[in-house]
């Protein structure tokens, strides 16, 4: 699949045609609208709302892995669709939300410690140290 895409064409293309905005999919399953409770369902109605304007998707993946096994599923059902249904627009891995890694490495797999990088200042660091 990812052998015959080329990110830079991808996205280079999506802003030729005006489109620029990257929409992140951090979906918390805590956090979805009253009423849902399907993550997948919840990511394709915002794909298929912001389709016209994105330039780019970037699932961040500390959601998805703090939900374990029903996490990756999500993922890889959200990509599998993603690729079926708008091939022309490009994906990133984001993995950027130390709160949902915090969750996952701690709460899920049940790890002791944890490496981190001060690099992105103590902000980032904060939910590691809390």
């Amino acid at each position: 699949m990812a052998e015959d895409r080329d990110f830079r064409k991808l996205l280079q293309a999506r802003w030729d045609q005006g489109r620029n905005v990257c929409v992140g999919l951090d979906t918390d399953p805590k956090k979805l609208p009253d009423g849902m409770s399907d993550v997948h369902a919840f990511n394709v109605e915002i794909i298929k709302a912001t389709a016209p304007y994105a330039s780019s998707y970037k699932p961040n993946t500390a959601f998805y892995e703090a939900n374990g096994r029903q996490g990756w599923e999500d993922l890889h059902k959200l990509m599998t669709y993603a690729h079926a249904h708008y091939p022309e627009i490009p994906f990133l891995y984001d993995a950027n939300s130390n709160d949902g890694y915090v969750h996952s490495i701690f709460d899920r797999l049940g790890f002791d410690a944890v490496t981190v990088h001060p690099y992105m200042g103590s902000e980032a660091l904060k939910p590691f140290l809390e």
